[in-house]
């Protein structure tokens, strides 16, 4: 062999491990981030978890709230049902007062 073939050779040989060690300290590196990272992933699982609990309650309250004070249909028709009859029996009254007074006037 002469000295070219034995430097491409040297070469060839240098670049194969430097890219075997590079390949296997990221294997290395590999599993410790794996490891970060699923344990982080989880802590950040759990505390959406948590705060979705504490958020579902203050919705709960929320809507018992918002249906204490929000006035229902029935409610309203009942309302009206009972301003009808009020104006009614009104009407009546007055009728019956015109009528007296009437009856008095023709005497």
């Amino acid at each position: 062999m002469t000295g070219s073939e034995l430097a491409d050779r040297a070469e060839s040989i240098a670049e194969n491990s430097f890219l075997k060690l590079i390949g296997r300290l990221g294997m290395a590196s590999a599993f410790p981030i794996l490891v970060a990272g699923t344990a982080w992933l989880g802590s950040t699982i759990w505390a959406i978890n948590s705060e979705q609990a504490k958020l579902t309650g203050r919705i709960d309250v929320l809507s018992e709230r918002i249906g204490a004070s929000v006035i229902r249909q029935s409610d309203v028709e009942l309302g009206f049902k009972i301003r009808d009859q009020r104006i009614e029996y009104m009407e009546r009254s007055v009728n019956e007062h015109g009528q007296r007074i009437y009856r008095l006037e023709q005497r």
